[in-house]
């Protein structure tokens, strides 16, 4: 009966509802057949819509007298503390004939008096019906009266003295004897993952480029990994293997040599300054694998200056593709 997902529930004691049947769905009246006006509506707010729905209010009227009453703790009782409870809230979310969701509405409870059942004003069917939710969208609410009531069974009014439990309507006393000016509400808040309406904005500082800034950078030329062993955690296949110079500036000049001074390959860098990298793909000037070994790169930033680094490739063990 897991219908809420991210929709908030709003039990509010500020207003009054005609109220059904949780299970056979019929309206509740009094002895005299007259409706039964309860002291609460119910509403249920979309996500991520944010539209709300007022939904049909019931309960189980175990008493059979047509009102949400507290009948005792013999009848029922709140599962935490034991306290005796007000009978268990069910509220209906109602349907067109074509399954469209649509909200009680208090300038058609005449009708609702004509139809006297669910079936006929919200066409909710217990296990079935035309819309989305087939049992109640709210189930076995319960509100304890956890301080107890007042000696003549009244549970509704509090006491100026305190110490009884009171529904939260103006004019009643709550639990330390203050008479409340409004009716409250309880609201129901569910955690709310992100959807397709949220949008999150990042803003980051603009690039801030000069000789100055560059001079600073070009202590922090370097190249990684190194040494490169057989691996980097950044490529993708077997076959993709590089290693990355970093704080580059916008123009340079990479001459990479073996030890005897032979050059092996050139890289040269002409981009937009906040790119600061390059890389080399451990290939030589003919797209050949470079052997396993020690090397240096002579690093050529023109009129910035130049650097010198060192670096070790140890090769993984080579496989033939095709032979």
């Amino acid at each position: 009966f897991d219908y809420w997902g991210m929709d908030d529930v709003i039990i509010d004691f500020g207003d009054s509802s005609l109220s059904w049947e949780y299970y056979d769905m019929f309206l509740h009246v009094d002895e005299g057949g007259n409706p039964v006006y309860q002291p609460f509506a119910v509403y249920r707010v979309t996500f991520p819509e944010g539209d709300t729905l007022r939904l049909f209010a019931g309960f189980w009227d175990s008493n059979g007298d047509g009102a949400w009453s507290m009948n005792g703790a013999d009848d029922w009782a709140t599962p935490t503390f034991g306290a005796p409870s007000w009978e268990p809230i069910y509220c209906v979310q109602g349907y067109d004939a074509d399954g469209n969701e649509i909200s009680y509405d208090p300038a058609n409870e005449a009708q609702y008096i004509t139809d006297a059942a669910l079936t006929t004003s919200a066409n909710a069917v217990w296990g079935g019906g035309p819309g989305e939710f087939h049992y109640p969208y709210v189930t076995a609410t319960m509100f304890g009266a956890y301080y107890g009531c007042l000696d003549n069974g009244d549970c509704v009014s509090g006491d100026p003295g305190g110490g009884v439990s009171a529904l939260p309507i103006a004019g009643s006393y709550d639990k330390n004897g203050v008479m409340l000016t409004v009716s409250h509400y309880f609201k129901f808040t569910t955690a709310k993952a992100n959807s397709s309406s949220d949008v999150f904005t990042f803003t980051a500082p603009a690039t801030v480029t000069s000789d100055a800034i560059a001079m600073v950078d070009i202590e922090k030329v370097n190249v990684f990994p190194n040494p490169y062993y057989a691996f980097n955690s950044l490529e993708e296949n077997r076959f993709d293997k590089f290693v990355t110079f970093t704080h580059l500036p916008a123009q340079a000049t990479i001459k990479i040599f073996t030890l005897n001074g032979n050059i092996v390959r050139t890289l040269k860098k002409d981009t937009d300054a906040s790119d600061v990298y390059l890389k080399w793909d451990l290939r030589n000037e003919k797209n050949l694998p470079v052997a396993s070994g020690p090397y240096v790169a002579h690093i050529d930033m023109g009129t910035l200056g130049e650097k010198l680094l060192k670096l070790y490739i140890i090769q993984r063990n080579q496989v033939i593709q095709y032979y």
